[in-house]
């Protein structure tokens, strides 16, 4: 019997041992922290990868900072997000609609609200749970954080903002990785510098990390420049738009521009070249300016040939005047000599 008792003592004291760390694993913390005040709040990451198999488990950390001087009323939201078809919207939240990849449901935050005084900050665990029976592919969903400053005064809550981290969750197996770049183009922008534009086009049911490179060539054909592309997301069923900026400096004549952008699976590479005739603000300034000044100079020299000229006129027409007032006075003097 004491043996029994033993035994069933030395198990529960291990399977404590065991449990009591994943319990302050998933324990949230404040801590005070020596932050510089900028009238906000900040939220790290704003982005998480995570591969996960049907069934698992997996908690991500997240920190929230408070960088105003009042103190902050949180509240916890979880919403799905989707991608778009529009190139002007990376991602659109669902709010209380559940996406066609959708994560919030298995989404569990440790705590959905806290205060944060001035410069702390929470640490706080979000448990992720992937039901055993998931499709391979993709799950997305958005833990938001929405601040209130507490009312002082009677004068109530006013809300500040609301930022959101978004959860991208690769569920294993034979997903539909499916996706390519399907337009390249230059673009020129209000201030006169070249720019590039990118549309990738994700057709699969799980996002995809596409990344890259633009190299420009010049008439000779000789390499002038390459832009690197880092890796950026691309949803399911939406296409991503990227811009990229080329300041050069002084450019004239024409270019080649080549985009090589990897797909982000199979080594699966895309190549778009295009075309472009360019000439930078600067150079068209000092072109301007020496034609402006050129036409300054030239009417400058025909105004004084001009002068030149009209002087040289009004001699030989005075010289003229003054041969026939010679020539007058000569016949009048024959004359009166013959009389």
């Amino acid at each position: 019997m004491n043996s029994l008792f033993k035994i069933k003592k030395t198990f529960f004291c291990a399977s404590l041992l065991f449990l009591m760390p994943l319990f302050f694993l998933n324990a949230y913390e404040i801590r005070d922290t020596s932050t510089e005040f900028y009238g906000d709040f900040a939220l790290e990451p704003a982005k998480r990868d995570i591969q996960m198999n049907p069934g698992d488990i997996k908690i991500e950390i997240l920190n929230i900072l408070n960088r105003t001087d009042k103190t902050l009323d949180f509240k916890v939201e979880l919403e799905d997000f989707i991608g778009s078809q529009d190139p002007s919207e990376t991602v659109i939240l669902k709010g209380d609609e559940k996406g066609p990849y959708s994560l919030k449901d298995f989404i569990t935050p440790e705590i959905t609200s806290f205060t944060l005084e001035p410069g702390q900050k929470i640490i706080l665990p979000v448990t992720i749970s992937v039901p055993k029976d998931a499709e391979p592919g993709g799950l997305y969903g958005s833990v938001l954080f929405s601040s209130q400053a507490t009312a002082t005064g009677g004068m109530g809550t006013t809300i500040i903002s609301r930022l959101g981290a978004l959860l991208f969750v690769d569920v294993s197996g034979e997903a539909r990785r499916e996706g390519e770049l399907t337009s390249f183009k230059k673009i020129d922008t209000e201030a006169g510098q070249t720019s590039f534009e990118l549309l990738f086009t994700n057709t699969g049911n799980v996002h995809l990390n596409p990344f890259g490179s633009v190299k420009i060539f010049n008439l000779a054909g000789n390499q002038i420049d390459e832009i690197n592309i880092s890796q950026y997301f691309a949803m399911p069923d939406s296409v991503r738009y990227r811009k990229i900026e080329w300041d050069k400096g002084k450019l004239f004549g024409r270019y080649k521009a080549v985009a090589s952008i990897s797909r982000g699976y199979d080594d699966l590479v895309d190549e778009m070249t295009i075309t472009f005739w360019a000439i930078s603000t600067k150079t068209l300034v000092t072109i301007l300016g020496g034609i402006i000044l050129l036409i300054l100079i030239l009417t400058w020299l025909i105004r004084t040939f001009d002068f030149h000229i009209v002087k040289q006129k009004k001699k030989e027409d005075v010289s003229s005047t003054e041969g026939s007032n010679s020539s007058f006075n000569q016949n009048r003097v024959i004359l009166e000599d013959e009389e």
